[in-house]
């Protein structure tokens, strides 16, 4: 039986056993090179990261676009979360969402309103082209600012 153990402190971090044959780790760091391309480009900007639970949880945001402005001077920002379980038992999530997260209760409403996420479940090793690859197809699927006009106001 083994558990994720944190390097720097001998803490545990996963809830539930984990198996080498069965369960691959995805290093922080791994999250932080997928983005590398788009950032380095100016494509995005990091925005804000973070661990929770003792670093079970583990998240970088980055924002895509400018965003766009609704009436009222409602600014609505374009942004892609990668988040990192260490439990054991959740998988990694990546996705687009209009909602900046910087605590627990931002990623909880981020996740609910995610649509097209990509899952890795940690039982393949983790691709990190791959997912370069599906950030790319989500970052296409965000909202540009260019399209909105007075009549689509009311459609968002």
């Amino acid at each position: 039986e083994y558990h994720l153990i944190r390097q720097s402190d001998g803490s545990q971090v996963s809830t539930r056993p984990v198996t080498d044959a069965f369960y691959h780790i995805v290093q922080n760091s791994d999250m932080f090179q997928v983005f590398d391309p788009f950032l380095d480009s100016g494509e995005m900007k990091l925005n804000t990261a973070g661990s929770l639970f003792g670093g079970q949880k583990v998240w970088v945001l980055v924002q895509l676009k400018d965003g766009f402005t609704l009436p009222g001077d409602d600014t609505v920002n374009n942004f892609f979360l990668f988040t990192i379980s260490h439990t054991g038992v959740d998988a990694n999530t990546a996705f687009y969402t209009p909602i900046r997260v910087v605590c627990n209760n931002t990623l909880r409403l981020a996740q609910s309103g995610a649509k097209n996420t990509i899952r890795d479940n940690h039982k393949s090793p983790f691709d990190i082209e791959l997912m370069r690859t599906a950030i790319e197809l989500i970052k296409d699927q965000s909202i540009d600012s260019s399209t909105i006009t007075p009549e689509t106001w009311t459609l968002l």
